[in-house]
């Protein structure tokens, strides 16, 4: 391998290892803040068309779980149309937190 082959090769490297450390700062672990009254989120990917059905429902609350997110996922409701990580939460049955 000639020199100049095995520069190229180290910046190619050195830019797939800056690439993936970026990914992983951009992806850090979200822990979700508690809301009283409702239990602990799932959190689900859903495109603008699926979020709408849990916005539109009174005992969920939904949230973007980054809103700096830049890449979206496949839906994991429809599994057909890209969306953004939200946290769902669903209201708690526990009576200590009737109004």
């Amino acid at each position: 391998m000639t020199e100049k082959t095995k520069i190229k090769v180290i910046r190619r490297i050195e830019t797939t290892v800056e690439t993936t450390v970026e990914i992983i700062e951009d992806n850090d672990l979200v822990i979700p803040e508690e809301i009283k009254g409702y239990d602990y989120p799932m959190m689900m990917t859903l495109c603008p068309r699926c979020a709408h059905e849990y916005y539109d429902l009174d005992d969920h609350i939904i949230k973007r779980v980054n809103p700096y997110q830049l890449y979206k996922d496949t839906c994991n409701k429809c599994g057909v149309r890209t969306g953004w990580d939200y946290f769902i939460y669903s209201k708690s049955e526990d009576e200590d937190y009737d109004d």
